[in-house]
């Protein structure tokens, strides 16, 4: 087995920034096992990416998560907190088990939505994206946070948590997409397929960041 691995983490003190980077390129036959979790109470996340089963496998991955959003991530303009990109293809006698959870955590601070992908399979051919954003606190010209004032606006345009996925395989692959908020919303969808299948999917939950007060100077007649 051949395998390129690239991790990377730093904290940026000038920038009151952290940004974990962590990619592998791995192509070959043996045991497999992957696991990633990540928990950020200031980003309100929760991700786990777990893999494991025993056969030929290519893979190609990228994650990035940062506390201050970063636009252009993931090869667009929208800023995000994090984006993880995955090229896949497996087959193996001993099927390949994987789950992902991505969640932002509403008692956190978060929209309370969550996705979570599971699968077993003997052979799969996967491309996906997953990306998630949390408002941030406002962002200055000179790269510092601080409190929202005349002339600045939020880092993000507001809450993401989504993931697109092409795939084709043999086995079985499901999905749950939820998003509670307490009193009057309620988003519960299960998919679930078993058999050999090509798929094509996309989820997303969107929703705006909450407004900015801005404090404006007073003259005299106010």
């Amino acid at each position: 087995m051949t395998a390129i691995l690239f991790s990377l983490g730093y904290s940026s003190a000038q920038y009151h920034d952290e940004e974990y980077v962590n990619t592998l390129k791995i192509a070959g036959t043996g045991v497999i096992d992957i696991s990633t979790s990540v928990v950020d109470k200031r980003l309100a996340l929760q991700y786990v990416n777990v893999m494991y089963g025993d056969g030929d496998i290519e893979l190609d991955t990228c994650h990035q998560t940062s506390t201050i959003p970063v636009a252009g991530q993931g090869g667009n303009n929208t800023p995000l907190n994090l984006v993880e990109t995955t090229r896949m293809t497996y087959s193996g006698q001993t099927p390949l088990v994987g789950m992902k959870l991505l969640n932002s955590r509403a008692f956190w601070g978060g929209m309370g939505a969550s996705l979570q992908e599971s699968f077993s399979v003997d052979r799969m051919d996967r491309v996906q994206k997953t990306v998630y954003s949390l408002p941030s606190p406002v962002v200055r010209s000179d790269g510092s946070t601080g409190p929202a004032g005349r002339g600045r606006k939020p880092a993000i345009p507001g809450y993401l948590v989504g993931f697109e996925v092409q795939s084709s395989f043999n086995g079985t692959w499901s999905t749950d997409s939820k998003w509670h908020k307490i009193f009057y919303k309620d988003i519960d969808v299960h998919e679930a397929f078993t058999g050999e299948f090509d798929v094509q999917k996309m989820v997303h939950f969107y929703e705006p960041p909450p407004a900015i007060s801005e404090v404006r100077p007073c003259g005299i007649d106010c």
